[in-house]
């Protein structure tokens, strides 16, 4: 299995913080690389577009980008944010609920859903998880 870097919206960072139901203005990202299958570094990153008045999505997608992101794994994502990702060949998964050391757990044993259109509207929150 080639090297894999899975990006996932974070308050603190880490692999012990639970993945954000924010995404475009989360106040991290966790990035973790992955080797043969398994976790093999983590990075945590400043969300350039966390403060941002607009295009917060737009923003930190493009950051995920441009850093060679294969996956995210989120709970609420954006019309622009989604489609950012989308054009780019980036799948997303739905984190809700979970630590970033199980989301990225589950995801490597194919136990996570994607998410397959934006699950949030300006304005609306609309979370997949039932609280």
């Amino acid at each position: 299995m080639a090297e894999l870097l899975i990006a996932l919206p974070t308050s603190m960072g880490g692999l012990e913080d639970t993945v954000s139901e924010i995404f475009g203005r989360a106040a991290k990202f966790t990035l973790v690389t992955v080797k043969d299958g398994k976790i093999d570094k983590t990075e945590i990153i400043d969300n350039p577009a966390s403060n941002s008045t607009g295009g917060a999505g737009i923003a930190a997608t493009q950051e995920l980008v441009e850093r060679g992101v294969n996956a995210v794994i989120a709970v609420n994502l954006g019309f622009n944010a989604f489609e950012v990702l989308r054009k780019a060949n980036i799948e997303v998964y739905n984190g809700a609920n979970l630590k970033v050391s199980e989301a990225v757990e589950k995801f490597l044993k194919e136990e996570l859903s994607k998410i397959s259109s934006p699950n949030k509207r300006k304005g609306k929150f609309k979370p997949f998880s039932k609280r």
